[in-house]
């Protein structure tokens, strides 16, 4: 069901929702209004959420837990972080409210991709950078 949904609306939205709905059973909306309708753009934008009650249409979506996708969630919005000139101390408190990542747990989150100046490189495609990350 993840992969179905990452092809939906792709990878980084995907790791949003697991961050929202990770574990749960969401009953897609019907209408673009309510509660769920509501969270649903919180998590991923309204686009997304457009896309996912389109697909499902009143459905219920069990929404998997991802270890590996958070992490790599975290990663991206770190590395884009960091290109933006953020420093350590910032990034670990943009991450420290959701997921209690220390300036030394985000330093090892970036160093886990090999070189050095891995983070520099371009690592969101077209659609990733269309759905930018706000900052804190």
């Amino acid at each position: 069901m993840i992969a179905e949904i990452a092809q939906l609306i792709g990878p980084t939205a995907t790791a949003r929702l697991i961050a929202a709905f990770g574990g749960r059973e969401v009953r897609m909306p019907m209408r673009h209004s309510g509660r769920t309708w509501d969270a649903l753009v919180a998590a991923v934008g309204e686009r997304d959420a457009a896309t996912l009650c389109e697909y499902y249409h009143g459905a219920v979506v069990y929404i998997a837990t991802s270890a590996r996708a958070h992490t790599e969630y975290n990663r991206r919005l770190a590395a884009q972080m960091r290109a933006q000139g953020k420093s350590w101390r910032e990034i670990a408190q943009t991450l420290t409210r959701p997921q209690g990542y220390t300036e030394r747990g985000v330093r090892k989150l970036l160093e886990k991709r090999g070189s050095p100046g891995w983070a520099s490189l371009p690592l969101f495609d077209a659609a990733d950078e269309a759905e930018s990350v706000p900052a804190d």
